[in-house]
């Protein structure tokens, strides 16, 4: 007789719209923590026992994540690692690891990978500052025209906006407001390829946390 098989679903919600994790146990029975515990009761991924409840879990299950992308679209795929999970004041907070590298998700959407931010983040600064620039230019009529000097950037959580502004050398000045520092800090932590210490630290940056 073929040995009976147990194959249990459970989801972990981080709020409303937030990040899922599906866990497809399959095994022999017995008894596990509570899936709840992996990013701790406190909501924090350095909670007690975190990291043998990871372990744990890992050893026997497929995580898997799932994000709406429009209705009745979702995207979904492996998660390999959970290397941050928290809630802050303004919202949930992950970083996970899954096929496209490490990824940003707040609130349960994506906001960046690392297998293809830089064309985000590339895409979203350059021309903009190159338009700025043919636009001084032509108002100028050529006279004493100046690339952008100084440049304002509204959120830039994850740092690669300011990391891809910072490139231009004609700018003296870049100031960042973001209203969620806790998003900064776990960016700074766990993709610091994003930008980390060498923008939030860089003389021409000027970081204001406020709304």
């Amino acid at each position: 007789m073929a040995k009976a098989r147990a194959i249990a679903l459970i989801a972990l919600s981080v709020g409303p719209g937030a990040l899922r994790f599906q866990c497809f146990v399959d095994g022999a029975g017995g008894s596990s923590p509570p899936f709840e515990t992996l990013a701790g009761r406190d909501g924090s991924a350095d909670a007690p026992g975190y990291e043998a409840i990871k372990d744990y879990q890992r050893a026997k299950a497929g995580m898997r994540y799932v994000e709406a992308v429009a209705d009745g679209l979702n995207l979904e795929m492996d998660i390999y690692d959970i290397l941050h999970s928290s809630t802050s004041d303004v919202q949930s907070i992950q970083v996970v690891d899954t096929f496209f590298g490490r990824t940003l998700v707040t609130d349960g959407k994506t906001q960046s990978s690392g297998h293809d931010e830089f064309v985000y983040h590339e895409s979203l600064v350059h021309p903009a500052m190159f338009w700025s620039a043919q636009l001084a230019q032509l108002a100028s009529a050529g006279e004493g025209a100046a690339a952008p000097r100084t440049v304002f950037i509204g959120g830039g959580g994850e740092l690669a906006t300011a990391r891809e502004v910072l490139k231009h050398r004609t700018v003296e000045r870049v100031v960042m407001v973001d209203l969620d520092d806790e998003v900064i800090e776990v960016s700074r932590k766990h993709l610091p390829e994003w930008g980390g210490d060498a923008v939030l630290n860089h003389p021409k940056v000027e970081y204001v946390v406020g709304d």
